[in-house]
């Protein structure tokens, strides 16, 4: 998919829309000619198209080469300066969204490295510059505009702006339209990225100790929670990116619930209910083992699709947190929800280190304060939307479950004390012990 590319102008062939605002057109204008995002095909034909800064030129090449890994057409860098950053494409493009393959014969992925390689060293400079003059900060997730981050992330969009005097400009991108959330993490390592919002989950691949967030009845309830992760552990964490050396580090902590299992026939009492279901659970190797300690099958399902697999029964069940159990209209179809309680994995605010370069130590001030407020402000209303989805739920006909959960942390142990979480058993230890 396309994202935001600023300060677009086309030298021939009249007039081109930002690339950014593709998604939403439904008509054909200039010579970008696209569908909506729902038709699964953008066209970009022959052009030249010259940018007045190399953030904007980044938006597209990464879209076309980087994100996607491939194109098929040719696209050549006429001109590259502080000023003016112009790509030609000679051969029209056609990409494929939401996993499609691609049209047309292959391009040589030597001009792909390259280009890419160019823009990466050069341009990123000047697109970093561009950002320090223009005080605008481009952020992206993948949750709807109704949902609690978003609405936080507004908060803290306008607490910026009144705190900086309106000289901090916060753009927020929700609903996926910059890609997921392992694409967005990879944007903001790359500095196209200021921020994103990501499950401490997404992060176990990249910085294998936030694995303990995920461990089983690793907080004892929401107050242990809180006091973990406002504590030195919490902080700790917030800085592993920065430690490793990942291109990121965490601003804040927002709240992700409690997850619980629900399913489309069986009712979950105990551990033993869970043997033999096929469960979805998030794309994480913690979720997968926890899962297989049940006594389950673990099936990483999208989550796009996973209406659908549950109505179809090709998964028979599922765990989330109440709010995203009710928005996803999984209730639909999974009329027993059990309250489990099984895992507290929390959502991290993501700050790019190359961008965060760029700010004054005054704008970083100002940062670090908004973000703290808009996660109290976000404590406040994931609460009253958990609230909200359980009255919901009542009144939709979904018969409410309170299991053994000593039988689940029974069935944890084993895992949890294996060689396989041997790295993180100290960390594990650490939070337990917070009072």
């Amino acid at each position: 998919m396309l994202t935001s590319a600023p300060s677009l102008t086309q030298t021939r062939g009249g007039r081109t829309p930002d690339p950014g605002r593709l998604l939403y057109q439904r008509n054909t204008n200039g010579a970008i000619n696209t569908k909506t995002y729902e038709s699964e095909k953008i066209h970009l034909s022959t052009g030249v198209y010259t940018y007045k800064n190399a953030g904007a030129c980044i938006a597209l090449l990464s879209n076309l080469f980087y994100i996607h890994n491939q194109a098929r057409g040719r696209v050549e860098m006429l001109e590259l300066t502080p000023a003016v950053y112009t790509v030609q494409i000679s051969k029209s493009l056609f990409l494929g969204v939401k996993g499609h393959r691609f049209m047309n014969k292959p391009v040589s992925y030597g001009i792909v490295v390259g280009l890419f390689a160019i823009l990466a060293v050069s341009g990123m400079l000047a697109f970093r510059e561009h950002q320090k003059e223009q005080g605008v900060l481009k952020m992206a997730h993948g949750l709807e505009d109704t949902h609690p981050v978003h609405q936080s992330l507004l908060f803290m969009q306008k607490r910026l702006s009144e705190l900086s005097g309106g000289t901090i400009k916060l753009d927020i991108y929700p609903n996926a339209v910059m890609g997921g959330e392992i694409e967005t993490l990879e944007q903001v390592q790359a500095g196209q990225l200021a921020m994103t919002k990501v499950s401490t989950a997404a992060l176990e691949a990249q910085l294998p100790e936030t694995r303990v967030f995920g461990l089983p009845f690793i907080f004892r309830d929401k107050e242990h929670y809180w006091k973990v992760l406002e504590g030195s552990i919490g902080k700790q964490m917030l800085e592993a990116g920065r430690t490793h050396g990942r291109g990121f580090f965490g601003l804040c902590y927002y709240d992700a619930g409690a997850r619980s299992f629900y399913s489309t026939k069986k009712q979950i009492y105990r551990v033993k209910d869970v043997e033999g279901l096929k469960v979805r659970v998030m794309s994480s190797p913690t979720a997968f083992d926890m899962i297989r300690a049940m006594g389950g099958s673990p099936c990483p399902t999208v989550w796009g699709e996973l209406y659908t697999a549950l109505a179809q029964g090709t998964v028979d069940a599922a765990e989330n947190n109440p709010p995203s159990f009710v928005t996803s209209r999984h209730y639909e179809v999974c009329k027993l929800f059990s309250l489990s309680e099984h895992q507290r994995v929390p959502d991290m605010l993501v700050f790019s280190t190359l961008v965060w370069e760029t700010l004054t130590p005054e704008q970083q001030v100002i940062f670090r304060q908004a973000a703290k407020e808009s996660q109290d402000y976000q404590r406040e209303l994931w609460q009253a939307k958990t609230d909200e989805a359980m009255i919901f739920l009542k009144q939709e006909g979904v018969h409410i479950i309170t299991p053994d959960i000593e039988s689940f942390r029974n069935a944890c142990r084993s895992m949890i004390d294996s060689q396989a979480y041997a790295d993180v058993k100290a960390l594990a230890k650490a939070i337990e012990e917070v009072q």
